[in-house]
């Protein structure tokens, strides 16, 4: 099974820490590695491409962490959850996944994260 990418967008990088948190503790997902900062560029991109609309809003924090399942899955759990950034779920049904996944080692990695303990 291939990874899903999750394209998160906020004001600030404390935002989406945050964020990426709730999606282990909230959502219950797995994110494998370490995320990714990308630029504001980028991310527009990514957005406008996937959800066929121009972005409204710009964010100064952009970044893309590779999450472990099914898409439709962890497209369920984010909508469950009600982090402070605004996320996006790039699964391989998506025309621009391919291309995130060969851009993605080019990226600088976010400072500041840590995966979240596990429980025994």
């Amino acid at each position: 099974m291939e990874p899903t990418f999750v394209l998160l967008r906020a004001e600030s990088f404390d935002k989406i820490l945050t964020s990426l948190s709730d999606m282990k503790r909230y959502g219950e997902l797995k994110i494998i590695g370490k995320p990714k900062v990308v630029p504001e560029e980028f991310s527009e991109m990514l957005l406008e491409k996937t959800l066929k609309q121009e972005a409204k809003t710009k964010f100064k924090a952009n970044v893309i962490a590779t999450v472990e399942g099914d898409g439709g899955l962890i497209i369920d759990r984010l909508r469950k959850i009600h982090p402070p950034a605004h996320m996006i779920a790039i699964t391989n049904k998506n025309q621009m996944y391919y291309f995130v996944q060969r851009s993605v080692k080019d990226f600088n990695t976010l400072k500041g994260y840590t995966k979240p303990k596990v429980k025994k």
